[in-house]
């Protein structure tokens, strides 16, 4: 699915590319007007998220870029801009061929085996923990896995959980929510 959306990603100009990766994550509702407010907003967010990225690989280029405000940046930068998804819908940003940076854009969110997933997968490449609230009853818990147990972890999520993250054996039990973070260091 990814290598077919990538491909209608090349060629398009960056405000292009950001809608096709917005309404590929939002789903058909994207067009209804209550969901094409949130996606319009979310759109916004994300073009900064990227320009972020550009504005940091600048940086690290040259020293001197950092005296140049962000919006300059974007004029350098807007038409040599690449997007493209990986197999964990995670957005690789590239300029001029050359990986700059990722951004993740979930629209969604519900969380479902698939993104629970994902997100274990950018914990681990990005030296990260997971911070999950799982629904016990009517109780909320919140249960921190640290990254160097996320494989195992992983594997008993996938195992254990059907795909709304319910618990096959217990189905008082679900995952609610899911989030990366940095604990403890």
């Amino acid at each position: 699915m990814n290598n077919e959306l990538n491909e209608k990603l090349k060629g398009l100009d960056l405000s292009n590319q950001v809608k096709t990766i917005l309404l590929y994550s939002s789903g058909l509702n994207a067009f209804s007007e209550k969901e094409g407010e949130k996606i319009s907003k979310a759109g916004d967010t994300f073009i900064n998220d990227i320009f972020e990225k550009m504005n940091d690989y600048y940086t690290k280029l040259d020293k001197l870029l950092l005296m140049i405000p962000i919006n300059s940046i974007k004029n350098i930068v807007i038409n040599k801009i690449q997007l493209q998804l990986d197999e964990y819908d995670r957005v690789l940003i590239y300029y001029r061929s050359n990986m700059v940076g990722m951004v993740r854009f979930m629209y969604k969110k519900d969380v479902n085996k698939r993104k629970l997933e994902c997100l274990f997968h950018d914990a681990i490449d990005n030296n990260l923990d997971i911070c999950l609230k799982i629904k016990n009853k009517n109780i909320d818990e919140i249960v921190i896995n640290k990254n160097d147990t996320l494989n195992d972890k992983l594997n008993y999520y996938i195992n254990n959980f059907d795909n709304n993250l319910v618990n096959i054996k217990d189905s008082n039990i679900q995952i609610t929510d899911v989030s990366l973070i940095k604990f403890g260091r």
